[in-house]
Order: structure tokens, then C-alpha cells, then sequence
């Protein structure tokens, strides 16, 4: 049985999520999943970032760690090049139509069972409003682990003022809601109606982490309340 060290984050994307870019980049996928053996050190979760404008321009990204178990580290990758674990942020250029690598190494070094979540933002230098955040999440594989739910919940509404409603969530075991920051704002069981409020909270940026009965996450989605 696998100490589950991690009960936050893996993928609820909707296609809306996943075509939404900002005016001068993309990032694809959003998000970007890999699972591995306890056993393996180094697992990439990999991700494409491209200046779709016709310019030339800076850009600038900062990691954030969401979650991850303490015999984890991560490293990112840029189109520049791979960087060390303790390199947060670095900034590089893509000339018009250029695009490259974004990827994220796990690295396990305690061979342990677990799940992690990491956020890249990534923002224009000339404009920081045109931002983007690649997700990225692991989850680690034995022969006994039961097999994941698939990932077609689906939430609305996006953007929401009150609460949100989920759509085809008989396997979701727990809610959980975090800030960009990575600080848990919300914990929820299922309820009857699938009905979730955040009335509470701050207008913002949110990311909802759905739980399989195992445990692990098996869906995330960035989310926005007015």
C-alpha cells in the first residue's frame, strides 16, 4: 500500500483551459502529467512553450511548488537550458514563431510513493499582464495500485462568482482548493448536488484538486472567481 504522502493535484482539464493562451505565447500541454515507479530518480513531465506573436520577445518564468513529498525536488528546463534545483526563476527569448522546451524533472530521491504538483508562470517581460502557468504532476506506479478515474469531470461555471458545480464526479473522494501561492483555502467532501462555495474567498485565481478514492489526485483545474 503506498504512503500516499500527497493527496492534492493531477488533471481535471477542460477544453477550455486547454486552448486558452495569452496574446503572445503558448504553453501546450496544460497540464503536463507523468507517472513512474517509485524506483525511477528522474521523471520529465514535458511541455512546449512558442512566441505565436510576430516580435521578438522576453520572457520571464518562477516556479512555484504546489505540493510535493519532502524526497522530492524538481528542476525546471527552458528553452535556454536545464537548470538546477535551487534556480526558481530565469528569464529567456524567443524570437518570432520560435518555440521550445518548458519541462519539469521530478527527482525522487528517497525512491518513495507519492504525488506533486508544480506550477511554472510564465509572463511577457515588455507586458507582465500576458502571463501564462504550465501545470505539471506526477504520481507515482506500482503493479498494485488500483487504476486512476478518468478524467472527464467537468466544472462550471469558469468563471464563477459564488461557488462551482461538478459534472460526472462519482469518483471524486475530496475537493481540495488551493491559491497560487500553494496555500490550502478549502477542503471539501462530495456533496449530494456536486455544489461547492468559495463565498468566502477572495476574488482570484484558484486551483481545484479533485481526489480519487485511493488517495491520489487525478484532476486539477485552474479556476477564477469574480
Amino acid at each position: 500500500m503506498k504512503n500516499l504522502i500527497f493527496t492534492l493535484f493531477a488533471a481535471l482539464l477542460i477544453p477550455d483551459f486547454i486552448s486558452a493562451q495569452a496574446s503572445s505565447f503558448t504553453i501546450v500541454p496544460i497540464p503536463s502529467y507523468v507517472t513512474a515507479p517509485p524506483e525511477t530518480f528522474d521523471t520529465a513531465a514535458i511541455a512546449t512553450i512558442k512566441n505565436v506573436s510576430n516580435v521578438r520577445d522576453s520572457f520571464h518564468w518562477e516556479r512555484i511548488v504546489i505540493e510535493l513529498p519532502g524526497g522530492f525536488r524538481t528542476a525546471v528546463c527552458d528553452p535556454v537550458q536545464c537548470y538546477f534545483e535551487n534556480v526558481n526563476s530565469q528569464s529567456f527569448v524567443l524570437e518570432p514563431g520560435e518555440e521550445g522546451a518548458l519541462d519539469l524533472h521530478f527527482y525522487n530521491y528517497g525512491q518513495e510513493s507519492g504525488s506533486g504538483l508544480v506550477r511554472v508562470k510564465v509572463n511577457n517581460v515588455k507586458n507582465p499582464s500576458d502571463s501564462l502557468s504550465g501545470v505539471y504532476y506526477y504520481n507515482t506506479t506500482s503493479g498494485t495500485d488500483d487504476p486512476l478515474p478518468a478524467a472527464n469531470v467537468r466544472l462550471f461555471p469558469n468563471p464563477f462568482t459564488e461557488g462551482f458545480t461538478l459534472d460526472h464526479a462519482d469518483d471524486v473522494a475530496a475537493v481540495r482548493v488551493f491559491s497560487l501561492l500553494g496555500r490550502e483555502v478549502a477542503y471539501f467532501t462530495p456533496s449530494a448536488n456536486q455544489r461547492y462555495s468559495l463565498v468566502e474567498q477572495p476574488a482570484g485565481t484558484y486551483i481545484i484538486a479533485l481526489i480519487a478514492q485511493n488517495g491520489q489526485v487525478f484532476q486539477a483545474l485552474e479556476v477564477r472567481k469574480q
